[in-house]
């Protein structure tokens, strides 16, 4: 019950924090950041001088919004479990209309997480995902991942949950 609270109050504070645009990269051109380049096309907002980049709210002229405000969706919550051993199952279908996912992992060990059908993965293109850590479909610049999330862990029984929307 306590990642669910935790998980509602993420997305909430999210939707509901306000982008003070301490500094703004431009649309015109892609801008150089702590951590890379950021996509041209949106302005990008911190409030934290520069250490975190989210696309700026209408508000600010970032055009990162939309007209409309913030996207609302209902969540799907999702608990799974391995069933074979270092074997890849799916956890998550691909849905190209996908607005955001997060696969928690609630296990004690260490589950792999692959972008793609089960059939497909490998170890080498996996991400680990340590207990207690999480894996989101949201990347920076506001792009959203819509492949199949695949899973597996060393061990059968390994939990985990994926929130989508």
């Amino acid at each position: 019950m306590t990642f669910f609270r935790w998980a509602g109050a993420l997305a909430l504070a999210l939707l509901l924090s306000p982008c003070a645009a301490l500094a703004q990269v431009p649309s015109t051109a892609k801008a150089q950041v702590p951590g890379g380049f950021l996509p041209a096309g949106a302005n990008y907002c911190s409030n934290d001088s520069g250490t975190t980049w989210v696309p700026c709210p209408t508000s600010s002229g970032g055009g990162g919004g939309g007209s409309s405000g913030p996207v609302r969706a209902t969540s799907t919550v999702s608990p799974g479990t391995i069933t074979t051993a270092n074997t890849y199952q799916s956890a998550l279908a691909a849905n190209s209309a996908r607005n955001g996912c997060l696969l928690q992992n609630t296990s004690a060990t260490t589950l792999r997480i692959f972008l793609g059908a089960p059939g497909s993965a490998t170890d080498a293109s996996a991400v680990q995902i340590a207990a207690g850590g999480s894996f989101s479909c949201a990347s920076p610049g506001g792009v959203i991942l819509t492949d199949q999330v695949s899973v597996a862990a060393s061990t059968s029984s390994a939990t985990f949950v994926i929130v989508s929307q």
